[in-house]
């Protein structure tokens, strides 16, 4: 049996990845470290190029009918594709481990009696089934993941702010006090990635 993904299933996964936790830290520490008129431009133009990007790997995966690992292959043959496959995996496992200490971060926030180490591993556990139930049935799992992240997300922005927006905190509390301003090309870079 083949298992394939809708449009919305894929819509709230990369909903999900663009509303995360680390995508917003990411532009506090980017916002607070160079002008603010410097940032737009090379934050729109990498998403807009990186989106144009993945977009048309994944139209050229689709009608191939293979995964955006298997698209490579033809340009870079066996083993460009086995390279480009371990790193995009070691990637993964890095991403997944910076978001599960952020998670863990922002439950702080929610003042719960549990420490930071238990946090980050009750929330591994969550995403270890989240993939190993995910392999038989991705898009039900995902979308009640992504549904219950939401609703966790505002519970923690409406106790950070406390209902007031006037209660938030300054960018620049967020950011290093000494952090170096971020050049057009780094912001686009980092923005593509």
């Amino acid at each position: 049996m083949e298992n394939r993904t809708g449009l919305f299933s894929n819509g709230v996964i990369w909903f999900g990845v663009a509303v995360s936790v680390s995508e917003i830290e990411a532009g506090i520490q980017l916002a607070s470290s160079s002008p603010i008129d410097s940032i737009w431009i090379p934050l729109i133009l990498g998403h807009i190029i990186g989106g144009i990007l993945l977009f048309f790997t994944g139209l050229v995966g689709a009608r191939l009918r293979v995964n955006a690992m298997e698209t490579i292959r033809s340009t870079f043959g066996n083993y460009g594709s086995k390279f480009f496959s371990s790193l995009n995996v070691m990637q993964l496992i890095a991403w997944v481990a910076v978001l599960n200490a952020q998670g863990a971060a922002a439950m702080m926030g929610l003042n719960l009696p549990i420490s930071f180490t238990l946090t980050c591993i009750i929330l591994s556990v969550i995403i270890a089934i989240w993939v190993y139930v995910g392999l038989y049935r991705l898009s039900k799992v995902t979308t009640v993941m992504m549904v219950v992240l939401t609703v966790l997300l505002a519970i923690l922005s409406f106790k950070l702010l406390g209902g007031n927006i006037s209660n938030a905190l300054p960018i620049a509390s967020f950011a290093s006090t000494n952090a170096p301003a971020l050049s057009f090309w780094n912001i686009f870079e980092i923005s593509i990635a």
